[in-house]
């Protein structure tokens, strides 16, 4: 065992000399197995061991049992041990998640926790062959794309690592018996309830007595030439992908690309977007690829909450709520102002009038203006179509709003948001940006206006 787990490690490059690894110690027979493992190629590797055990507290007593074995055990070999005690089935009620789902998130925020507190680079999780083999079969079974069929991987995100994702879990628990390890077993991995444990203890025995005793094997080396093919076509979308500024997605160069490419640079392009790809569905892709190949100007997909737009050829991005075009129209008096934008959005804008005229410095969002111009109310509101304003700087020369946003290269989703400050005649500053030359302070300004946006 400890043989397949140095060939993995060096076929993978999943351990540098140096590395300080946490390692997922649940007590079972896969994750005792590896931390003996590692601990045997430390001296191989230079590295730093330390364990991290989350009691779920789902067994009651036997999760006891299960936490002071693990801590009895890395006090025996002399490695660190970060023991952690969380109410996962109460936390799977308050988050309405499963208790599966909600133990992996507290778990993976365990290892990154202990990780950083110990200046850790690598954290090793214990899955093996059969794991990678039960991870396929469930994700043919629902329905998974080729992206999901390339199941574990050996190491994500450069920082997790699966050194026992070559060894099969007969030769895990023979060396755990060899050595006497005597490690803890989990009795709900018997519980058919659960559709992994369905996999494992129903499906795959069939599988392997009717149609294929070396069906493990088999299914593994797939697995292996599948994530092998996937590196090489994510490897080209990246470089395709890297020639795309934010901004300018060309809907022409989108649809050169080879399909296969396309659809993992969308994917790539959502990722930078939205800031990950849990949940996207393979549907998801296949309709803005759609969008993509139609390239109707003004057609739009909505993923997450995010808008993808055709515009001018190009691939245009908003939040949702951004491009929803926001309304909003409000008096202002002198003093403070609270003005709510939108759900999310609020200003306190304030209005001070004062003798002389010395412009008070300060940011984009503070501005002066000759008071004595201000004519009838003073109204903040959104954009309108028409919109026209006399910008400070053009000598005197009016200038449609549209143009002035496209000149500036103010994106569409923004504009409607921007705040606009008219009196009865006309927009005096378009807030945050111009001021209008009809209104600016002169030499022989008596009164000034002095108008302050603040987000809250």
């Amino acid at each position: 065992m400890i043989r397949q787990m140095e060939k993995t490690i060096d076929d993978h490059n999943l351990i540098e000399i140096g590395d300080k690894l946490v390692v997922g110690l649940s007590g079972g027979p896969d994750s005792v197995a590896m931390l003996y493992g590692l601990l045997a190629l430390k001296e191989k590797y230079h590295i730093e061991l330390f364990a991290v055990h989350l009691n779920h507290m789902i067994r009651g007593a036997l999760a006891d049992a299960d936490q002071e074995y693990v801590e009895n055990l890395c006090k025996s070999i002399d490695i660190p041990i970060y023991s952690f005690k969380k109410d996962i089935p109460r936390m799977s009620k308050e988050l309405k998640m499963t208790e599966e789902e909600v133990g992996r998130k507290v778990r993976y925020e365990l290892f990154e926790k202990v990780c950083s507190e110990v200046d850790g680079n690598k954290i090793a999780i214990a899955q093996n062959k059969n794991d990678q083999v039960e991870t396929f079969i469930m994700r043919v079974i629902r329905g998974a794309a080729i992206d999901g069929l390339a199941s574990i991987k050996y190491i994500r995100d450069e920082k997790f690592i699966r050194p026992l994702l070559g060894c099969d879990r007969e030769e895990i628990e023979a060396f755990c018996e060899k050595n006497n390890l005597k490690p803890r077993i989990d009795h709900t991995n018997f519980e058919t309830e659960y559709f992994r444990n369905k996999v494992r203890i129903n499906l795959i025995p069939h599988m392997v007595k009717t149609y294929n005793p070396n069906l493990i094997d088999t299914i593994y080396r797939n697995v292996e030439i599948i994530q092998r093919d996937l590196d090489y076509l994510d490897s080209e979308a990246l470089k395709e992908f890297n020639k795309f500024e934010p901004g300018d997605i060309s809907i022409d160069v989108l649809n050169s690309l080879h399909p296969a490419i396309r659809s993992r640079v969308l994917r790539k392009i959502i990722e930078r977007r939205i800031g990950y790809l849990r949940d996207v569905s393979s549907g998801q892709i296949e309709e803005l690829e759609k969008l993509i190949l139609k390239g109707q100007t003004g057609k739009k997909v909505i993923v997450k909450n995010t808008v993808f737009q055709i515009e001018n050829e190009k691939l245009k991005i908003f939040e949702k709520q951004a491009y929803e075009k926001v309304k909003f129209n409000h008096r202002l008096n002198l003093g403070e102002n609270l003005v709510v934008i939108t759900e999310d959005e609020s200003y306190k804008v304030i209005l001070e009038v004062f003798d002389g005229n010395i412009i008070t410095k300060g940011d984009k969002f503070t501005a002066c203006f000759d008071y004595n111009q201000i004519k009838g109310d003073i109204i903040l509101r959104s954009r309108e179509d028409g919109d026209r304003f006399v910008p400070l700087g053009l000598n005197g020369k009016s200038k449609k709003l549209k143009n002035y946003f496209i000149d500036e290269k103010i994106s569409k989703e923004k504009r409607d948001k921007i705040l606009i400050f008219e009196d009865s005649r006309e927009i005096f500053w378009v807030g945050g940006h111009r001021l209008s030359e009809n209104y600016k302070v002169k030499n022989n300004t008596t009164k000034i206006l002095k108008v302050k946006i603040e987000l809250l």
